[in-house]
C-alpha cells in the first residue's frame, strides 16, 4: 500500500501502522489529493526532526523579522506577543502511533 485516504486510516489504522513501522513511507490523500506523508522514524530520527522544524521556524521568523527591518516596520513586539500566545496554550499530547 503507497496511499491511503484519510477516512481509510480513520475507519481501518490497523492496516497502515504495520507496513509504516516496517519502515514503508504512506502518503495520505483526501478527495484524491495528497495531504500528508506518513513515514515510520525510530527515536534518533524523530529527535532530528523536531530540531530541523525548530530551525526551519527560526529562519522563517528571520526572514519575516529583516523583511520587516528594511520595510522600516517595528514588529518585534508582535512576534513576541505571537510567541507568548502559543507558548501559553496547554499543549495537546500527540497520540500514540503504536499498540
Amino acid at each position: 500500500m503507497n496511499y491511503a485516504s484519510t477516512t481509510e486510516v480513520s475507519r481501518t489504522p490497523g492496516e497502515v501502522w504495520p507496513p509504516v513501522e516496517a519502515g514503508a513511507a504512506i502518503d495520505i490523500t483526501r478527495h484524491g489529493t495528497p495531504i500528508a506523508v506518513i513515514v515510520g522514524v525510530g527515536r534518533d530520527e524523530a529527535e532530528f526532526l523536531r530540531a530541523h522544524r525548530a530551525a526551519r521556524l527560526g529562519a522563517i521568523v528571520a526572514r519575516i523579522h529583516a523583511h520587516a527591518i528594511r520595510a522600516d516596520q517595528r514588529i518585534d513586539e508582535d512576534i513576541q506577543a505571537e510567541v507568548d500566545a502559543v507558548c501559553k496554550r496547554p499543549r495537546r499530547r500527540a497520540a500514540s502511533l503504536t499498540h
